[in-house]
């Protein structure tokens, strides 16, 4: 069996790859589409990437058309937000298609699995006849909030489906592979191939005493790589969470890349920052994980069973940690709420508060209770073997 990944953004990427190299462990063949800036990043993850496009600068476009509208209650905002936040990947998923269409023309995968913000995937599996299946990173905020369930009508996608002789490009797929935890999963009908959430952040060398348990509590404190890139370096907010974590009794690891590092500036005593290691190292040893609300952040937490806070500022961010703190198992903390006073008084609670770690345990146990990547590797061997009902090649179009 062939399968085709496409991905537009590396962290989108991260979780996927389990279910890529469970695939390759069964004697399949996997690609990689990405950007050519995200090129690299497949190829350190192991897989084999298919460069296609021009590259994007999601970040410009993000600043420009996204960011002046957060923040804003007013409905028709929020909607005008949603629809230029998919613009942004719609613009993506037109510099990808032509080079995409043609390689997945003459490799002929099987399946195509993609990410939520990759459009080009289910373009794809729609020009081939093939079935798309959709790989989630965390809560599924976009279909169950701005989406209601249902379908968000976007012209450009429609335009762009059209261009490759499909009525429209279904952006949900025909399944969705699914490693967020029912209890944290937004209720929102859908064909779910349910998954194991298994932790990969990266390779890189780790400090050894950072993997043995600390002397006495550690808490880990990290912020991503998205959300500065797509909002500037004022939302980087890490400094003000380890300058209010500083006279705790507690161990603060700050876990950071080397374009964030001088951010941080001189740490206190108590305060340690480490760059490029692997979250899913280093949170074992730690009492409570204190983030931006990123997906990857988020769910390597829940199986490592670590309470967290979460301090979210981007839309998306706000619906996971709202979903996060419904099940007991972390806190929220809206960015402009946090305070020095107010972020110390939450983690406290975490290191402190039974009903946190007991909830955190309890999450853990449900994602490690779930079909691991392997399983689910057999199971798209199933689908795409079965006939795609009402769906045909389409013809390539003219250039």
């Amino acid at each position: 069996m062939r399968v085709l990944f496409v991905s537009t953004w590396p962290t989108h990427f991260y979780p996927m790859v389990p279910l890529a190299w469970a695939l390759r462990s069964r004697g399949h063949e996997v690609r990689v589409v990405a950007p050519p800036a995200h090129a690299d990043t497949v190829a350190r993850c192991g897989q084999l990437a298919v460069p296609v496009g021009d590259d994007v600068d999601i970040t410009e476009l993000f600043k420009r058309d996204v960011q002046p509208l957060i923040g804003n209650p007013d409905p028709e905002v929020r909607r005008r937000r949603t629809m230029a936040a998919i613009g942004i990947f719609a613009t993506v998923a037109e510099a990808m298609a032509p080079g995409a269409v043609d390689f997945a023309t003459s490799w002929s995968p099987d399946l195509v699995v993609y990410e939520p913000t990759a459009f080009t995937g289910p373009l794809v599996a729609g020009v081939l006849g093939v079935r798309a299946i959709r790989h989630l990173w965390g809560p599924d905020g976009t279909n169950a909030g701005p989406a209601g369930g249902g379908r968000i009508e976007v012209p450009v996608l429609r335009a762009l489906a059209e261009r490759y002789g499909l009525d429209d490009l279904d952006q949900i797929g025909d399944h969705s592979v699914d490693p967020c935890p029912p209890s944290m999963q937004a209720p929102v009908e859908l064909s779910r191939i349910p998954m194991r959430y298994v932790p990969y952040n990266g390779s890189a060398p780790v400090p050894r005493d950072l993997l043995a348990p600390a002397g006495r509590t550690r808490v880990c404190v990290t912020w991503g790589v998205s959300t500065a890139a797509l909002a500037g370096p004022e939302a980087f907010l890490a400094p003000r969470v380890v300058g209010a974590l500083a006279g705790l009794d507690a161990e603060i690891v700050v876990a950071v890349n080397a374009a964030t590092r001088r951010l941080i500036g001189e740490p206190a005593p108590n305060v340690r920052v480490v760059e490029s290691v692997p979250l899913h190292l280093l949170l074992p040893t730690c009492s409570a994980l204190v983030h931006q609300g990123g997906g990857g952040s988020m769910l390597t937490a829940v199986a490592a069973g670590v309470p967290q806070l979460v301090v979210p500022q981007l839309p998306d961010q706000r619906f996971s940690a709202a979903q996060l703190a419904g099940t007991g198992a972390g806190r929220t903390l809206p960015a402009e709420q946090a305070e020095p006073a107010a972020i110390r008084a939450a983690v406290t609670a975490l290191l402190t508060a039974p009903e946190h770690r007991d909830a955190a345990a309890r999450l853990a146990r449900e994602n490690a209770a779930r079909p691991t990547p392997l399983q689910v590797a057999r199971r798209l061997e199933e689908i795409s073997s079965l006939p795609v009902a009402g769906r045909r090649s389409m013809a390539m179009p003219a250039r």
